[in-house]
């Protein structure tokens, strides 16, 4: 079986690895782990609109980060899955 494991940084998506973990079988289960990122929305509306390279900047490192903490919550589902025997990627 595969499944495609969607997170975010909610409760849910913790409980659906969760969930993952205590009703499938890791021999028998596959798990793609993905986080999709709704850019550019939650931006501050300041770094919206603001302009020059100091506004790019900006705009470029909250991107950054936000791809660095996405990185870092797939990465946690995977470990916890792996951990528990599943076959991750």
């Amino acid at each position: 079986m595969k499944i495609l494991l969607a997170l975010d940084d909610s409760e849910c998506s913790a409980a659906a690895t969760k969930a993952v973990i205590e009703q499938f079988l890791p021999s028998h289960t596959q798990v793609h782990v993905v986080h999709a990122d709704d850019w550019p929305q939650g931006m501050p509306p300041s770094m919206a609109f603001a302009e020059g390279s100091s506004a790019a900047h900006s705009v470029l490192g909250l991107h950054k980060l936000r791809r660095r903490d996405a990185a870092a919550l797939v990465a946690s589902a995977a470990d916890q899955l792996r951990a528990a025997g599943f076959p991750t990627v």
